[in-house]
């Protein structure tokens, strides 16, 4: 059997003791110290309001829990029959002129509803584009069904 050294001794303490003194394990740390603690062992800087919205609630704790929530890819799969996205870009000519693309794209079925291209772009185009394309969309039967 070998006999720890001081060195061992002290790390395994060391070790111990960083992990069961942090978060759930402690409930009396609070925000503030675990934000002390975040600065003087990992030179982390954070406020003790930025440490309260990342804890968990825990019933025992008094920490607040996380709220089941469906991942966005999820929530894009289950609407995506009903979601249009759109973009606005610049594209150079051949003649080195820049134009602006505004499209408007189907999700569910990745069918481009809208593109119009200016080169003058202004707020009312674009908005007009809005509604154009919008109107696209709810006469296309086949790219989107409310």
């Amino acid at each position: 059997m070998e006999i720890p050294t001081h060195q061992q001794t002290a790390n395994s303490q060391k070790s111990s003791s960083t992990h069961s003194d942090h978060g759930p394990d402690n409930p009396s740390w609070g925000e503030a110290r675990i934000a002390a603690e975040l600065v003087l062992n990992f030179g982390i800087q954070g406020s003790p309001r930025t440490v309260q919205k990342y804890l968990l609630e825990d019933p025992n704790c008094g920490r607040r829990q996380t709220v089941p929530s469906q991942h966005w890819t999820t929530f894009v799969r289950n609407h995506a029959k009903a979601m249009l996205a759109c973009d606005f870009f610049v594209s150079v000519t051949v003649r080195f002129r820049f134009v602006y693309v505004f499209l408007i794209m189907a999700v569910g079925t990745r069918r481009l509803i809208h593109f119009d291209i200016t080169s003058h772009r202004k707020a009312t185009w674009t908005f007009q584009q809005f509604r154009e394309g919008i109107d696209n969309s709810l006469t296309t039967v086949n790219t989107i069904a409310f």
